[in-house]
């Protein structure tokens, strides 16, 4: 069996003298495991499939040794667990930098926010919602938050009515004056004691600066 396995490694060698050498491969056509493979390659002087040095990578701001896949070491990679208002952060789906304002917090990653800004955020979920098992999703969860808070729910169908009806006119962001605003509740209690805010100052939190009242009530 070694024989013949090694007269098909000559045999291909002499067919293939440049490239590197799949020994998982060469072991499935040959019958035979991927270490008789290497044993026999070494023996023939060949070392086309062993595999090259690692690559030595360092961290972009104070060149310490990192993993081969990252950029910067921890200390640098992490911007903070809280909001620095100035500082940029890139969104890793339209790659622009924006400001850390611009990105949803997440305990999911080392630097303490999502990769995606909320505007990309929002424009994905609004795809993934048009999917069937956005679709499914999206109506399980609002069935629990309707069956955990009642009068969430209550307080959203008031408001839906009056845009509905005209008794409540939609007005643009209070802080931003952007056109995309959204009604927000100050509380369930008063299902019209709201303020219009945009997604983007929604997170920022913007509304807590507001006093607890709203003129279309």
């Amino acid at each position: 069996m070694t024989t013949n396995t090694r007269s098909q490694l000559i045999q291909f060698l002499a067919d293939h003298p440049q490239g590197r050498l799949n020994t998982g491969e060469l072991g499935r056509k040959c019958g035979v495991s991927r270490q008789q493979i290497c044993n026999i390659l070494e023996s023939l002087g060949e070392t086309r499939h062993k595999r090259g040095p690692k690559k030595n990578n360092i961290c972009n701001s104070c060149s310490i040794p990192i993993s081969r896949n990252s950029n910067f070491c921890r200390a640098h990679a992490k911007v903070g667990s809280y909001r620095v208002p100035g500082q940029s952060y890139e969104c890793r789906l339209c790659l622009k930098i924006k400001p850390l304002e611009q990105f949803a917090k997440s305990t999911q990653y080392s630097s303490g926010f999502e990769r995606r800004c909320l505007d990309c955020r929002a424009t994905w979920q609004r795809e993934y919602h048009k999917t069937d098992d956005g679709k499914l999703r999206h109506s399980l969860a609002t069935k629990t938050i309707g069956q955990k808070y009642p009068e969430r729910t209550k307080a959203y169908y008031k408001v839906h009515k009056g845009l509905k009806d005209g008794t409540l006119i939609k007005q643009p962001c209070a802080n931003c004056d952007s056109t995309k605003a959204q009604a927000i509740h100050m509380s369930y209690d008063g299902p019209l004691n709201i303020i219009w805010l945009c997604p983007l100052c929604r997170h920022r939190a913007v509304y807590n600066n507001f006093e607890e009242s709203n003129p279309n009530t």
